[in-house]
């Protein structure tokens, strides 16, 4: 099941953020019967089989996973940074530091446990925002969330410089991301 964007149906104005969004659709996971839901951001181009990502959380029975890959060097304030230990278990998540930072840049691709997800979502009706009040304070607090290590092309496409080289890039002789 796909949910696309759209204004919510007891009121006038839009999702407040990436929180609120899902929260306010809590109900069609629970009529869904979802035991997972995978949340995708719209300013991303990648090509990326979710169904390694899904396996890859069902087998390490996982609350959360979260897809990060490598980003070019400087550019750690476009991203959440993660520190990923040894069993690819995220152990910091800072997002978007001011700082340049080394480690593993959330794609904004999560996959969680619906109940997880909900338990977390109306323990904190205030959140509006997933990543920096939901998943940082997840991580910070020392609950179980995986990494998912993305090795193929990604590029978050939220400025006009990197949407110019994303562009160019599909459109190299030998494109990095080849479709």
């Amino acid at each position: 099941m796909i949910l696309q964007p759209y204004q919510r149906q007891n009121d006038t104005r839009w999702y407040l953020g990436t929180a609120d969004a899902v929260r306010q659709n809590l109900d069609v996971l629970r009529h869904a019967r979802a035991k997972w839901v995978l949340i995708l951001p719209g300013d991303l181009v990648y090509k990326m089989d979710y169904s390694w990502l899904l396996d890859f959380h069902i087998e390490r029975n996982a609350p959360v996973t979260l897809a990060v890959g490598l980003f070019q060097a400087g550019e750690s304030h476009r991203f959440g940074v993660c520190q990923v230990d040894g069993n690819q278990r995220i152990t910091q998540f800072r997002e978007k530091p001011a700082e340049a930072l080394d480690g593993l840049g959330y794609m904004g691709i999560a996959c969680f446990n619906v109940e997880v997800l909900q338990k977390e979502l109306l323990g904190h009706p205030e959140a509006n925002d997933l990543v920096t009040e939901i998943i940082e304070p997840m991580v910070a607090r020392g609950d179980r969330v995986e990494a998912y290590r993305y090795e193929g092309y990604w590029e978050d496409v939220g400025t006009v410089e990197t949407y110019y080289r994303a562009s160019m890039d599909l459109l190299n002789d030998t494109p990095r991301l080849n479709l």
